[in-house]
């Protein structure tokens, strides 16, 4: 997998950080930042399975393009859609 620094998301662009975000008080895989802010960043813990980091990684985006979104609709999506990817064969490269 390769590890980006960045990307954009409805053309904003996002600073990807491959470590755990600590700012909550419980364990979390993934975050983004409000797309309204300046700094924006997506943060990933990297050391998942694979079909987790997949869901992961598709969750995040989606907040990152669908801001207003509930996280019951971004969390059930993210599964739907990292299910269907992996279903077809989808495999993230070593």
């Amino acid at each position: 997998m390769k590890k980006i620094r960045k990307h954009s998301f409805q053309d904003k662009e996002y600073k990807i950080r491959w470590y755990e975000p600590k700012d909550f008080d419980f364990p979390v895989n993934g975050c983004c930042s409000d797309p309204r802010k300046n700094n924006r960043e997506i943060h990933i813990k990297p050391d998942q399975k694979e079909k987790i980091l997949l869901e992961i990684l598709i969750h995040e985006g989606i907040h990152a393009s669908q801001w207003h979104t509930s996280e019951e609709y971004v969390d059930k999506t993210g599964k739907d859609l990292a299910d269907f990817l992996w279903k077809i064969g989808f495999r993230l490269k070593k």
